[in-house]
């Protein structure tokens, strides 16, 4: 999940400097409020995850490749992993402003439902 939270968190992270019309210091606080409960449950999941795939004892292998070779329980780890990356709703940045029409290409404005 670290490469798709980074790409989430780059994207929240745009809209909102894009809406505070690149004021950082309205942007950073509620970024973290956004981001916090999401990354907190990608951090833990990628902690559960990486027991999983490297566990320590012979005993955790075996329990490891019988899960792994059971489609019901990978369609339960899965289904696990889409509940997580599903927690965070983006805003819709699909349609700009008006604004974010004109000559200045360079700092467009997007909606923020």
């Amino acid at each position: 999940m670290g490469a798709g939270a980074a790409l989430v968190g780059a994207c929240s992270l745009a809209v909102e400097l894009s809406a505070a019309r690149g004021d950082h210091r309205l942007v950073f606080a509620r970024y973290e409020r956004r981001m916090r409960p999401y990354a907190t449950r990608c951090q833990e999941g990628g902690r559960q995850v990486g027991e999983f795939l490297a566990p320590r004892t012979q005993q955790a292998i075996d329990a490891r490749h019988a899960l792994l070779n059971a489609p019901e329980a990978c369609a339960a780890m899965l289904d696990e992993g889409w509940e997580v990356s599903e927690g965070i709703a983006l805003p819709d940045h699909s349609r700009r402003t008006a604004e974010s029409l004109s000559d200045d290409t360079t700092h467009p404005v997007w909606e923020v439902n």
